[in-house]
């Protein structure tokens, strides 16, 4: 079931331009840089160490990561998918990308300050979600930024819809807590911070 996840990306890849020919529902390239800019302010917010260690899980084509590599920050960045990082390597050398498996990160314990997810737990079938938010706790040192899908939609084989409760709970086992709720210009629910006790 997981290879026709990557084969599905894969595929998508094919499809994406600097911003990706697929753009969410009544959503402008104009509104995508302006929640780009704004995901990335919400990151330096909780990560304004620039010599900060932050791992992009699930980066795709690397569109939030290059952006963090221009204001300094030393990013590390993966994918399932072999296609969104070759395409990621093609837009900015000095940011580390490597194809990776979200359920078993190559990379050692606490080696990360941040590490940030958008909108990737939504697409990580129900049988492995929680392998994959446990290997995100096991490589940050205390933080774990969340970005869920600010658009309600209805699950499908690729896409499951999961609210701010079910990541909440996801992180209860993990010690972590929300601490903080920060909303898009669309008035919904877009980042949620966990951070260690």
């Amino acid at each position: 079931m997981y290879y026709k996840y990557k084969k599905f990306w894969d595929r998508r890849a094919l499809r994406y331009e600097s911003y990706g020919r697929v753009l969410p529902p009544n959503m402008t390239r104009a509104d995508v840089e302006f929640e780009s800019n704004r995901q990335v302010e919400i990151i330096t917010k909780y990560c304004p160490n620039v010599n900060s260690m932050i791992l992009d899980a699930g980066c795709g084509i690397g569109r939030i990561s290059n952006k963090l590599y221009a204001k300094g920050y030393s990013i590390c960045g993966v994918d399932t998918s072999a296609n969104m990082i070759n395409a990621a390597k093609q837009t900015m050398s000095g940011v580390e990308y490597e194809v990776a498996d979200l359920k078993c990160l190559p990379f050692r314990d606490n080696c990360f300050d941040l590490v940030f997810e958008l909108s990737v737990l939504l697409h990580v079938p129900d049988d492995i979600v929680e392998v994959v938010a446990s290997e995100f706790k096991r490589v940050s040192t205390d933080r774990i930024l969340i970005f869920p899908s600010v658009v309600k939609f209805k699950s499908s084989k690729y896409f499951f819809y999961r609210d701010i409760a079910f990541y909440t709970k996801l992180f209860a086992p993990f010690s972590l807590y929300c601490s903080e709720l920060v909303t898009s210009k669309w008035g919904k629910a877009n980042a949620m911070l966990f951070k260690k006790e």
